[in-house]
């Protein structure tokens, strides 16, 4: 297994308590591995075998007076080897319609 650590970030900034499910690409497609949540500053750490990738990040934030509805997507995140790290990954939110 493979340690995967990231964050999840609007605007540059972290943010905490976001959603993030992780797919893993498996006949006949895409197949859920995993759902966590982000933590302090957006931090977020999963654990994954060799493979593809899918991470969706969903969330609701204050922004100004209103409540959006944010995601954000990382595609084709590939682990290969024998365990260790991943880290870095960042999850961009973007408001959505």
């Amino acid at each position: 297994m493979t340690q995967v650590s990231g964050k999840t970030v609007y605007k540059g900034m972290g943010v905490e308590n976001v959603s993030i499910t992780v797919y893993r690409q498996e006949p006949p497609g895409w197949q859920k591995h995993i759902e966590t949540r982000s933590g302090y500053h957006g931090s977020f750490v999963f654990n994954a075998g060799d493979g593809n990738y899918r991470l969706v990040a969903r969330t609701e934030i204050r922004v100004g007076t209103e409540q959006v509805s944010m995601e954000g997507t990382v595609n084709n995140f590939r682990i290969e080897g024998p365990g260790g790290r991943v880290d870095r990954v960042v999850i961009s939110l973007q408001a959505t319609p």
